[in-house]
């Protein structure tokens, strides 16, 4: 009986420092791999999952891109810009100026982490819509599509039609100034 014991506990011991030892050797690689390939790591927080984002893209993907992803979420800012491909403001550059300025606590009470999607329609003036949480603003008169001008003077109505409609989750948190985005 003693000998059954003493196997039995022989190979419990033996398995657990065979699972201890592979738990290290795995942390050990991470350490290695993180250390050879000189990784920077760091904790994931709010200021780097909330960020404002410029890309090309179509009224279909500014109207998903506010969508609500679930019951859970209210959706999010997007800007939807259409503009011409060259000349003296393309629609890329309109896009960044008005993320840099929806972003701008002295234009607005509500500085707001947004998406910002533009499309080279060769339209001369360029054209803005604005959506939060699939919604289209729109003015008490009826209109929905504007120049950048009036979507620029329009940042301290807007960004507040934003918080009322979804909420104060894409607002940016006092004391976090957002990056100034560059227009190529």
């Amino acid at each position: 009986m003693k000998s059954l014991l003493k196997s039995l506990f022989g190979a419990g011991v033996i398995t657990l420092v065979a699972a201890n030892s592979d738990e290290l050797k795995a942390q050990s690689n991470v350490m290695a791999f993180n250390d050879n390939a000189k990784a920077k790591t760091e904790l994931v927080n709010a200021a780097v999952l909330n960020k404002t984002t410029i890309k090309p893209g179509t009224l279909g993907d500014a109207i998903d891109a506010s969508d609500p992803v679930n019951d859970y979420d209210k959706g999010s800012f997007v800007l939807f810009v259409q503009g011409p491909k060259d000349g003296q403001m393309t629609a890329r550059q309109m896009a960044v100026m008005l993320a840099d300025a929806y972003q701008d606590r002295r234009l607005t009470d509500f500085p707001t982490y947004l998406t910002v999607i533009y499309s080279n329609t060769g339209d001369t003036k360029g054209k803005v819509s604005a959506f939060s949480g699939g919604v289209l603003y729109t003015t008490e008169d009826g209109q929905t599509a504007f120049t950048a001008k009036d979507i620029w003077n329009g940042v301290k109505p807007i960004t507040k039609w934003n918080v009322e409609n979804i909420g104060t989750d894409d607002v940016i948190p006092e004391g976090l100034e957002p990056a100034k985005m560059e227009i190529q």
